[in-house]
């Protein structure tokens, strides 16, 4: 049974009812806040109203908006590697692992698209704080799918190539913008295209291999003593 993309990255903004403790009250409500008016466009006092907290509590727990962005950046890998590492379990072929992390990742994107490419954006402005969280979530995704090809086709794979595909598949779903409101029909329609994408990618360095591979037939020479014909 494959795990789902939950509604929520942290949890219900009717959660914060219960009082859970602070830190993930500020987070379930940044989701809330970040969901509906976007993270460029939100104050910190916006998600403070809805978690209930004081400025001065806010900052015994984040340094600030992008310290906030950065932890609630860092669940959403979480969560989106918890459902690839379930989902690939049911595959017995590189190609089926492949295809049960696009399933993973455009789900992802498809509930919380607006959240995920709004930070998406931040952690790639030069010095942001939410840049080391997505290299290490990039960097994790291309050990396991290294990792993967290896086990599966018995042969190595360079790690750049996987990683361009990763970060050109990420640049495709900024694109797209797939939302909730998208019919299956999409989703299905962009996965079997990066699937492909993505498999066409992972043959080439076979093929690169195996055209820089020593003949196995050695080519003949021709007798001394012969001369070519005129």
């Amino acid at each position: 049974m494959s795990i789902a993309i939950p509604p929520h990255i942290v949890g219900s903004p009717a959660a914060t009812a219960r009082r859970p403790p602070t830190r993930e009250r500020l987070l379930i409500a940044a989701e809330a806040v970040w969901s509906d008016v976007g993270y460029a466009a939100s104050r910190v006092e916006d998600v403070l109203k809805v978690a209930d907290v004081s400025r001065a509590t806010f900052y015994q727990h984040f340094a600030g908006k992008e310290e906030l962005a950065a932890a609630l950046l860092d669940r959403a890998i979480e969560v989106l590697l918890d459902a690839t590492a379930h989902r690939s379990l049911t595959g017995t072929t590189f190609e089926a692992k492949v295809a049960a992390a696009l399933d993973a990742y455009l789900e992802l994107w498809e509930r919380h698209g607006r959240i995920v490419g709004e930070l998406t954006v931040e952690a790639l402005r030069p010095g942001s704080t939410l840049g080391p969280v997505r290299k290490r979530a990039v960097d994790a995704a291309v050990a396991v799918l290294s990792a993967q090809f290896q086990l599966q086709r018995g042969v190595p794979i360079e790690p750049l190539v996987v990683r361009h595909l990763i970060l050109g598949i990420e640049s495709v779903l900024m694109h797209e913008q797939l939302d909730r409101q998208a019919p299956a029909s999409t989703r299905a329609a962009l996965r079997d295209r990066l699937l492909a994408i993505a498999l066409a990618a992972a043959r080439g360095p076979e093929l690169t291999r195996r055209a820089a591979a020593p003949s196995a037939r050695p080519a003949r020479r021709a007798s001394p003593g012969r001369r070519a014909r005129r």
